[in-house]
């Protein structure tokens, strides 16, 4: 997808927005292909920030590229299922609704909702998976919503709710200097899943209770 429209904070350092690229944020338009736009761009012209304020749908998954931060503010919105009548929004925020991967593994790399790349970042989001049935006796399985590509080295998740993922984060490749912080939500069968730390990953503040939402209460 190209670029819609320029502003004078497209340089070096500044940000881009995600709806400058064509993404509609009214969390049914698919705007997987305008973000990626997005992050494209500001990996070849070396800007660290991608702006992505609303709620967003996702149909396929997002590579955040070297350097590059996805946000979507400084504290996520704080969702919960309540009485079986589905997710209520209790406070102001941005939400990517992951509408893709259906019945796959919670191994299927390839089809996560983010793959992060080296020095790259993900804040202040709820994901939300709307297709999964809360009431029924099995939950579906997905693949991770945040996975580290292989070999891959400062990577950040920060300010982030995982509302009823499956699998939350997903860092059991090889990786180095992982930071997790500040992260909340109800994971249905993983919350962080890691295959080694080394001295300089660190995870902090994060409160996971993975079956509340499932008994939705």
């Amino acid at each position: 997808m190209a670029l819609t429209k320029a502003h004078n904070r497209m340089i070096a350092g500044a940000s881009v927005d995600v709806q400058d690229f064509g993404a509609v944020a009214d969390g049914t338009t698919d705007d997987s292909a305008a973000i990626q736009a997005a992050i494209d761009f500001a990996r070849a012209n070396q800007i660290s920030t991608v702006r992505a304020i609303g709620e967003f749908a996702l149909t396929s998954g997002i590579i955040i590229k070297e350097g590059v931060t996805l946000f979507g503010g400084k504290n996520p919105p704080n969702p919960r299922y309540r009485n079986g009548t589905g997710w209520e929004q209790l406070d102001t925020g941005s939400v990517i609704n992951v509408k893709f991967g259906s019945g796959l593994s919670a191994d299927t790399y390839a089809s996560a909702a983010l793959t992060m790349y080296d020095n790259s970042g993900v804040c202040g989001f709820a994901f939300v998976y709307p297709d999964q049935d809360m009431t029924a006796t099995t939950p579906t399985t997905y693949p991770p919503t945040v996975t580290v590509a292989p070999t891959r080295n400062g990577i950040t998740v920060a300010d982030c709710a995982f509302v009823n993922s499956f699998s939350a984060i997903d860092a059991r490749r090889d990786h180095a200097l992982l930071r997790v912080y500040n992260c909340k939500g109800y994971p249905i069968r993983y919350g962080i899943r890691l295959g080694s730390m080394t001295d300089n990953d660190y995870i902090e503040g994060v409160h996971f209770q993975p079956l509340q939402a499932y008994r939705g209460s």
